[in-house]
Protein backbone atom coordinates (compact mmCIF):
# COMPACT_ATOMS: atom_id res chain seq x y z
CA UNK A 1 0.00 0.00 0.00
CA UNK A 2 1.14 3.38 -0.78
CA UNK A 3 -0.07 6.71 0.14
CA UNK A 4 -0.57 9.35 -2.19
CA UNK A 5 -0.22 13.19 -1.40
CA UNK A 6 -2.77 15.09 -3.62
CA UNK A 7 -3.52 18.59 -4.23
CA UNK A 8 -6.27 19.47 -6.14
CA UNK A 9 -4.85 21.54 -9.26
CA UNK A 10 -6.95 24.70 -8.17
CA UNK A 11 -4.29 24.92 -4.56
CA UNK A 12 -1.19 26.38 -4.27
CA UNK A 13 0.98 23.73 -2.77
CA UNK A 14 2.00 23.77 0.73
CA UNK A 15 5.54 22.49 1.46
CA UNK A 16 4.69 21.33 4.73
CA UNK A 17 1.79 18.93 3.98
CA UNK A 18 -0.63 18.38 1.14
CA UNK A 19 -4.91 19.11 0.73
CA UNK A 20 -5.55 15.21 1.04
CA UNK A 21 -3.96 12.00 1.58
CA UNK A 22 -5.22 8.58 -0.37
CA UNK A 23 -4.36 5.58 0.99
CA UNK A 24 -5.59 1.88 -0.10
CA UNK A 25 -6.89 -0.25 2.72
CA UNK A 26 -8.88 -3.31 0.44
CA UNK A 27 -8.98 -3.86 -3.21
CA UNK A 28 -12.16 -2.04 -2.97
CA UNK A 29 -12.23 0.90 -0.90
CA UNK A 30 -9.94 3.50 -0.33
CA UNK A 31 -9.09 6.00 2.88
CA UNK A 32 -8.98 9.88 2.54
CA UNK A 33 -8.26 11.77 4.86
CA UNK A 34 -8.39 15.92 3.60
CA UNK A 35 -6.51 18.55 5.57
CA UNK A 36 -7.79 21.31 7.39
CA UNK A 37 -9.31 23.74 5.22
CA UNK A 38 -8.89 27.13 5.99
CA UNK A 39 -10.55 30.10 5.03
CA UNK A 40 -8.13 31.03 1.87
CA UNK A 41 -9.49 31.54 -1.95
CA UNK A 42 -7.30 29.39 -3.63
CA UNK A 43 -7.65 31.99 -6.90
CA UNK A 44 -7.19 35.12 -5.16
CA UNK A 45 -5.73 34.01 -1.74
CA UNK A 46 -8.47 36.07 -0.33
CA UNK A 47 -9.74 35.54 3.39
CA UNK A 48 -12.90 36.85 4.14
CA UNK A 49 -12.88 38.84 7.66
CA UNK A 50 -16.52 37.82 9.21
CA UNK A 51 -17.34 33.87 10.29
CA UNK A 52 -20.15 33.47 7.84
CA UNK A 53 -17.85 34.00 5.41
CA UNK A 54 -15.11 32.15 6.23
CA UNK A 55 -17.10 29.14 7.01
CA UNK A 56 -18.70 29.28 3.73
CA UNK A 57 -15.03 29.25 2.09
CA UNK A 58 -13.41 26.43 4.27
CA UNK A 59 -16.63 24.06 3.38
CA UNK A 60 -15.89 24.62 -0.70
CA UNK A 61 -12.81 23.84 -0.35
CA UNK A 62 -12.84 20.65 1.81
CA UNK A 63 -16.31 19.50 -1.04
CA UNK A 64 -13.19 20.45 -3.90
CA UNK A 65 -10.63 18.03 -1.95
CA UNK A 66 -13.67 15.10 -1.89
CA UNK A 67 -14.93 15.81 -5.33
CA UNK A 68 -11.14 15.67 -6.43
CA UNK A 69 -10.50 12.22 -4.67
CA UNK A 70 -13.90 10.78 -5.99
CA UNK A 71 -15.51 10.92 -2.41
CA UNK A 72 -18.82 12.40 -2.09
CA UNK A 73 -20.42 13.95 1.28
CA UNK A 74 -21.68 10.76 1.94
CA UNK A 75 -18.61 9.19 2.00
CA UNK A 76 -17.05 11.09 5.36
CA UNK A 77 -16.61 8.87 8.39
CA UNK A 78 -14.86 11.65 10.72
CA UNK A 79 -15.43 15.47 10.44
CA UNK A 80 -13.95 17.97 12.62
CA UNK A 81 -14.34 21.54 12.71
CA UNK A 82 -12.16 23.91 14.79
CA UNK A 83 -13.78 27.37 15.45
CA UNK A 84 -11.85 30.35 16.87
CA UNK A 85 -12.78 32.01 19.99
CA UNK A 86 -12.66 35.31 19.06
CA UNK A 87 -14.91 34.27 15.92
CA UNK A 88 -17.27 32.90 18.31
CA UNK A 89 -17.11 36.17 20.46
CA UNK A 90 -17.37 38.70 17.38
CA UNK A 91 -21.04 36.66 16.41
CA UNK A 92 -21.88 36.75 19.62
CA UNK A 93 -21.42 40.18 20.66
CA UNK A 94 -23.69 41.22 16.89
CA UNK A 95 -26.42 38.80 17.28
CA UNK A 96 -26.53 36.92 20.96
CA UNK A 97 -25.42 34.14 22.81
CA UNK A 98 -25.77 30.71 20.87
CA UNK A 99 -25.55 32.46 17.60
CA UNK A 100 -22.17 31.42 16.39
CA UNK A 101 -22.98 27.79 17.50
CA UNK A 102 -26.38 27.99 15.68
CA UNK A 103 -24.74 29.68 12.28
CA UNK A 104 -21.72 27.52 12.13
CA UNK A 105 -24.37 24.25 12.91
CA UNK A 106 -26.44 25.50 10.53
CA UNK A 107 -24.00 25.76 7.71
CA UNK A 108 -22.35 22.51 8.17
CA UNK A 109 -26.09 21.00 8.68
CA UNK A 110 -26.76 22.02 5.31
CA UNK A 111 -23.68 21.40 3.55
CA UNK A 112 -23.99 17.44 4.76
CA UNK A 113 -27.38 17.39 3.62
CA UNK A 114 -28.63 15.09 6.38
CA UNK A 115 -25.65 13.29 6.39
CA UNK A 116 -24.34 12.71 10.48
CA UNK A 117 -20.54 11.37 10.39
CA UNK A 118 -19.09 10.91 13.71
CA UNK A 119 -17.68 14.63 14.33
CA UNK A 120 -16.42 17.06 16.60
CA UNK A 121 -16.89 20.93 17.01
CA UNK A 122 -13.85 22.20 18.85
CA UNK A 123 -13.78 26.13 19.91
CA UNK A 124 -9.58 26.89 19.90
CA UNK A 125 -7.65 29.49 20.70
CA UNK A 126 -6.27 30.47 17.03
CA UNK A 127 -5.05 29.23 13.83
CA UNK A 128 -1.67 29.16 11.96
CA UNK A 129 -2.44 33.16 11.14
CA UNK A 130 -4.78 35.51 13.29
CA UNK A 131 -6.93 36.43 10.05
CA UNK A 132 -8.66 32.56 10.24
CA UNK A 133 -11.79 32.40 12.03
CA UNK A 134 -12.34 28.54 11.51
CA UNK A 135 -10.76 25.07 9.78
CA UNK A 136 -12.59 22.34 8.52
CA UNK A 137 -10.63 18.58 7.95
CA UNK A 138 -12.44 14.98 7.36
CA UNK A 139 -11.50 11.61 6.62
CA UNK A 140 -13.72 9.54 3.92
CA UNK A 141 -13.66 5.83 2.62
CA UNK A 142 -14.26 5.51 -1.29
CA UNK A 143 -15.34 2.64 -2.69
CA UNK A 144 -12.85 1.92 -5.69
CA UNK A 145 -15.40 -0.97 -7.62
Amino acid sequence: MSVQTIDPSAFKPHPLYSSYTSIPISPTAVLVTVSGQIAQDPETGETPSELSAQVDLCLSRLLSCLEHAGAKKTDITRFMYYIVQRGVEEVEAKEGKGAATKLIGGKVGAWLEGHRPASCFLRVSGMSDDKFLCEFECQAIVATK
